[in-house]
């Protein structure tokens, strides 16, 4: 396709018109309607945590885990069955 044919003949693409979508097809997407962004939650295995405890910042918990995870300082993260 030559320059000209692209400029003339692909839509016109806002670029504050982005698409988000949960999908299920484990792609990324383009963030085009026919494409959108994957908007849900990645999937992470289970780690099992060896030690939680709070912070001196009330809102902050520190957990420990026996095994590499992975995750990063700060991220978000789901804590379920904890005693």
């Amino acid at each position: 396709m030559s320059l000209l044919d692209a400029i003339l003949f692909d839509p016109h693409r806002d670029p504050k018109d982005v698409w988000i979508a949960l999908r299920s097809d484990g792609n990324q997407g383009s963030g085009t309607e026919n494409d959108p962004y994957h908007g849900g939650v990645p999937y992470l295995p289970e780690v099992s945590i060896s030690s939680l405890t709070q912070d001196t910042d009330p809102t902050v918990a520190v957990a420990v885990t026996s095994q590499a995870h992975g995750l990063i300082n700060g991220g978000m993260v789901s804590i379920a069955g904890v005693t």
